[in-house]
């Protein structure tokens, strides 16, 4: 890549969403992701209600990654803990 192609980082996100993955990741991870977010809902508790489960994004009681729909995993919290991609409280 010719250096003149080659862009300085900014602290402001992209408009767009780039085409290539980034040579460099970013120092620290964001607590919230950009876009997408849901508000965080407990939908069952230890299997129950069993038509339930599996449990979509940002939903809960899970215990075990096998709560959780396909491409999901469980997020172990304690108390009223920040769910990353997730909103509010889920109480």
């Amino acid at each position: 890549i010719a250096s003149s192609e080659i862009s300085k980082p900014t602290m402001k996100p992209s408009r767009k969403p780039t085409t290539v993955p980034t040579s460099i990741p970013t120092r620290r991870p964001t607590l919230k992701p950009t876009s997408g977010t849901k508000n965080l809902d407990i939908v069952g508790d230890n299997g129950f209600p069993e038509q339930r489960y599996p449990l979509g994004r940002c939903e809960g009681d899970c215990d075990y990654h096998s709560d959780c729909a396909k491409g999901l995993l469980c997020f172990q919290r304690s108390g009223l803990d920040v769910v990353p991609g997730c909103e509010g409280s889920g109480v």
